[in-house]
């Protein structure tokens, strides 16, 4: 079910829902890293020639493979069902907090929202709690794992992932709709009056569109 609903990295990221295109191919992700390792290289060694630009490129392919292993595993443990692990390298590893690990761009977070684990999202948010920017991350569609949340009504979820914050019910997908805007058109009823008692101040603002 996971890989029909958020795009295995095998399948190149074509899921069902039409959320999104899909994880681009890897060759111009590649290109990409490789311009940006070669030009960060070249500004920092210009006065060291050779041995500085060797350092800079080492330590920046060391960090992409560290990067890809953590993507892989929390890919892997999520597809098996195997939370405890996910949970124990959110723990001990924060680049896992914001690893996009699915075609969709969905972090472990996203997929655990998605599928219904409330006691391991819990325990997720838990790891991430004094890192907002890690609570406010977008898939590809835009959509934060609050959004995720409020569109499925689960309360507990809603309150632990806000945590009071109310940047986070006031953020916009791409389709600028709010967390707080998904409750009502999903008839959410406890998690928009959840989301709303956090954002009194611009109530209003977050229950409508951008484009009204």
């Amino acid at each position: 079910m996971l890989g029909r609903l958020f795009g295995s990295r095998e399948n190149g990221g074509k899921g069902e829902e039409k959320m999104g295109t899909g994880r681009k191919g890897r060759i111009g992700s590649t290109n990409i890293q490789e311009f940006s390792s070669y030009l960060s290289a070249a500004l920092f060694s210009r006065s060291n020639e050779g041995v500085e630009y060797g350092r800079v490129r080492m330590a920046m392919g060391m960090e992409d493979s560290e990067l890809d292993r953590i993507k892989t595993f929390l890919f892997e443990k999520a597809m098996q069902g195997k939370w405890k692990d996910i949970i124990e390298m959110y723990k001990n590893n924060k680049k896992a907090h914001q690893a996009k690990i699915t075609g969709l761009g969905d972090t472990a977070l996203h997929i655990a929202i998605l599928d219904g684990k409330e006691a391991e999202v819990l325990k997720l948010v838990d790891w991430i709690r004094d890192d907002p920017d890690s609570r406010m991350i977008k898939n590809n569609m835009g959509n934060t794992p609050l959004r995720l949340a409020a569109s499925i009504g689960n309360v507990r979820m809603c309150k632990c992932i806000a945590d009071g914050n109310e940047r986070l019910v006031g953020a916009r997908n791409k389709k600028n709709e709010t967390p707080l805007f998904l409750a009502a058109q999903q008839g959410k009823k406890e998690a928009f009056l959840c989301l709303l008692e956090i954002c009194r101040g611009k109530p209003f603002d977050y229950c409508r569109r951008d484009d009204g």
